[in-house]
């Protein structure tokens, strides 16, 4: 077999090793943060996986205030007085 398949099969083995151990790291560290906080760690992360399932144009929609056009306030982008 050529010198380049061997590498081939190098460089892929240590990637898959390098994710397997980054999940695992990923794992500890939650299992220690759901340890430490407790049922506020399940609720901050159920709440950031449902906003992160979200599609990035409904997130931008409602996130993303629309544009002010400063000739619709007279060239000033202050808020108006209240009354």
């Amino acid at each position: 077999m050529p010198s380049w398949f061997w590498v081939l099969i190098a460089v892929a083995l240590v990637l898959v090793l390098g994710i397997v151990v980054w999940r695992l790291m990923a794992r500890r560290r939650s299992g220690k943060l759901q340890q430490q906080f407790g049922p506020e760690y399940d609720r901050t992360v159920g709440a950031t996986t449902a906003r992160s399932s979200m599609t990035w144009s409904s997130r931008a929609q409602t996130t993303i205030p629309p544009r002010v056009n400063a000739s619709e306030t007279n060239g000033s982008l202050r808020p108006p007085p209240t009354e």
